[in-house]
Parts: structure tokens; sequence; C-alpha cells
């Protein structure tokens, strides 16, 4: 049905649409393309890709404090492709559930939230994630040199470095209000030398821990630091996903925030050993 307005023609006539834009009349041709029946593996395959998109999104909520925004334009379809790798080895046998392991998404580590300024180009050291604590996870920052393992960019002399943490609740569809440590850092002449330091998070058993880390440059002004990234420079990885040791306690959740995704029990592994890892080395040994 199509009605006439003002000398328009707006609606559906046979299978020619009519609408109007800035002023021009428009008219649209229904598709002719053939519709053919999704198999079941075309179905799988669309399930898998959804969840992956909709875990995806809260990632990339939760670890909003290390991109700010000054992400690639491709940021959100590169992380969704590597949770879709990452669900395909735990799908369950009615290809509809997953089964968690510990390093599940481990090939998350390295993932860079902006390609166009690699933290991997600025930052060298090799970061210590130690989740054996109980309920703990602590990351250590080794002693650095500037500019061996630590770059300024040119005319830039401070910096901060923030490390984020997020826990997700796969099993019931929860998360949690992420958290983010900061470490200044200045540039010193003629060399520089960054102090160790280390920082430790809160966990949940049975619950997915992302770290991310970013480099955030500022110069200071009358008005206060201000920030000098931007969509062109902004440095920052996730540098640990890990699911943590034990049964998911759900007395702990009453402040968490609810997630549309949600899977089946998760099947764990001990707790592994403290391990280095160098920002912006993906490491996708991981079975």
């Amino acid at each position: 049905m199509a009605i006439i307005k003002n000398g328009f023609t707006r609606g559906k006539i046979y299978n020619v649409t009519y609408s109007v834009r800035n002023g021009v009349q428009i008219s649209k041709g229904l598709s002719r393309k053939p519709k053919y029946d999704k198999s079941a593996a075309t179905i799988d395959s669309a399930t898998v890709f959804g969840k992956a998109s909709n875990l995806g999104f809260y990632f990339r909520l939760s670890m909003y404090d290390a991109y700010n925004d000054f992400h690639d334009s491709a940021m959100s379809t590169r992380l969704t492709g590597l949770i879709v790798e990452s669900f395909k080895p735990v799908l369950d046998e009615t290809n509809l559930n997953f089964i968690f392991k510990q390093n599940s998404f481990k090939r998350l580590e390295g993932f860079e939230f902006n390609v166009k300024s690699p933290i991997q180009n600025y930052l060298f050291a090799q970061f210590m994630v130690d989740y054996s604590d109980n309920n703990l996870v602590k990351i250590t920052i080794p002693e650095m040199k500037s500019p061996k393992e630590f770059v300024f960019p040119s005319e830039i002399a401070k910096c901060k470095l923030v490390v984020t943490c997020g826990l997700f609740d796969l099993e019931n569809g929860l998360y949690n209000q992420t958290e983010s440590h900061l470490f200044d850092i200045q540039r010193t002449y003629p060399t520089t030398l960054i102090p160790s330091q280390e920082t430790t998070f809160s966990t949940q058993p049975g619950c997915l821990c992302i770290i991310a880390i970013s480099l955030q440059f500022y110069k200071t002004t009358f008005a206060g630091d201000v920030i000098l990234n931007n969509k062109q420079f902004n440095p920052s990885a996730i540098l640990s996903a890990h699911i943590t040791d034990g049964p998911v306690d759900t007395d702990t959740r009453e402040r968490w925030d609810e997630m549309d995704f949600k899977t089946g029990r998760q099947l764990l592994l001990p707790p592994p050993a403290p391990v280095h890892l160098l920002p912006g080395s993906p490491d996708n040994t991981a079975a």
C-alpha cells in the first residue's frame, strides 16, 4: 500500500518501494536474489558468531579504560574473530554451548586495540602475571631502561602506564566493574631508569580474568595534564586472559552487571605457574 502526500509517493506498490529523501522521490525494486535454506552447519556457524559478537561487546565495554575510544576502525571485528576462534575448540556436542578451560581465551593475549600504534613498538619489557595466590592476580612490572626497554615518542616526556582488570562470569552471564591502576613514568636525561613495580587485583573463582595495559602519553599545561593519545596513536593491548580455578560462587555476584551471554559449567584445570608475557606479542600455542 502506498500514499501520495505533497506530490510524493510513499510506500509499496507491487515490487517497488517508494520513499522521499531530501525532497527527492526515491524508488527501489525488491531484491530478486534467490533464497536458500540454511544448512545445519551454517546455522551453527551463525550461532557461534552471534555469541562471539555479543561477548566481544562486553569485553570492549569492560576494557574501555585501556583504549578510551582511540581504537582502529576494525578493532571490534578483529576481536570478534579471535573470540570465534577461541570458541571453536570448546564447542560441546550440540554445537550450541561451550565447555571452557583455563586457557580457552589465551589467543586474546597480545590483542592490539589500535594496530596503527602497536604497544610492542614502545614497550619491550616482559611483565609477570601470577594467578597462583588465593583469589588474587599479581602483575609485576620489571625494571626498565629508556629507550632500550621503554620508548618515549619524540618530544614527549611523561606517560601513565594503565593496568586494567575485568572479570567475567561466563556461566551465569555476569561481569564486574572494571578496576584500573596507574603508574607514572617520566623521561629523564640522558637516560631513564624506571624502577620495578607491581599491582594486585582481586579475582573470583571460575571467572575469566582479562588484564589489559595501555600507555597514555601526556604533557602538563597551565590547565592541567593534556593526554596526547588519539585515533592514530594509542598503544594498548590485552596482556592476559585466563579463567581462574575453582567453582563459581554466585553469592559474590550481588553487585555485578548482567550480560546477554551465558554458558554452561566450565571444566577447569589447576592454576598455572607464573609466566612472563611480552605485551603485544600474541601466544597462539594454546590448544
